[in-house]
Order: structure tokens, then sequence, then C-alpha cells
């Protein structure tokens, strides 16, 4: 079932973003790429270093979510509505007690939101992030 996020993201015309903002976007679906992969494999040694979270994930440190920002200026924030990635892939899939298979269907569909997140940029130096939805 489509999250609250790619439901959304079907209404999204652009999204106006900073060079450094689109950048940190592109790490992080690379990022989702290898988890792809790994949690294809499963090997859950591998993927304990990889596992997604606050702490390595280039949007929530350039959007700085513990600084009472709310994820603010993050481009799956500002589709979202929704701080903390809740109601997106990441929570669905990459809960600690969820298996290889859900970790996989989340990863194979944050890869497939950053890319259409790419694909509707608009980058703006040092712009703030801004979404422009289809009418």
């Amino acid at each position: 079932m489509a999250s609250r996020l790619e439901k959304r993201l079907k209404k999204v015309e652009s999204i106006t973003m900073g060079k450094a903002c689109y950048e940190a976007l592109i790490m992080s679906k690379k990022k989702y790429e290898k988890l792809e992969k790994l949690t294809a494999e499963i090997t859950m040694s591998t993927l304990d270093r990889e596992w997604p979270c606050s702490d390595n994930c280039k949007l929530c440190e350039m959007f700085d979510y513990r600084n009472d920002s709310d994820c603010k200026g993050c481009p799956i924030y500002e589709v979202n509505g929704v701080p903390y990635c809740r109601e997106t892939p990441y929570v669905e899939g990459f809960k600690h007690e969820s298996d290889g298979d859900e970790q996989h269907d989340a990863a194979v569909r944050f890869v497939q939101i950053f890319g259409k997140m790419i694909e509707v940029a608009n980058v703006v130096p040092r712009a703030k992030t801004k979404v422009k939805f289809k009418d």
C-alpha cells in the first residue's frame, strides 16, 4: 500500500531546492540503492552498519531535525507535511521487527521516491525548499 508520501508525491509538479539540498537528495538515493542490494541478499552484519537512521542521513544532517526545526526544508517533509519520515516507507520497512522482504520493499520504494524528487527538482543556489503541487 502506498504511503502518504508516495500519494502526495504523485501530485508534485516541481520542488525548488538549493544545490546542497539537491546533492543530499542524490546521496540519499545512493544510500537506498545500496540498501536495496543489501536487503536483497540480507546480510545482517552489513545491514547493521548501513541501517537507515537520522544519524547517517544526509538530509537529516542538513535539516538538523534535533534543533527543533521539525525537518522544515527537507524535501521529504515539504512534500509529506509530516516530520521525522513518518508515514513513509522508512517507518514501514525499517522498524527493527521488520523482516528482509519488508526492508527490501522499503528500500526499493525510497529509491523510486528519491528518483522522482530528483526528476522534478529545480535547483537554485541557496534556495529554500518549496514544493509546487499540480492544480
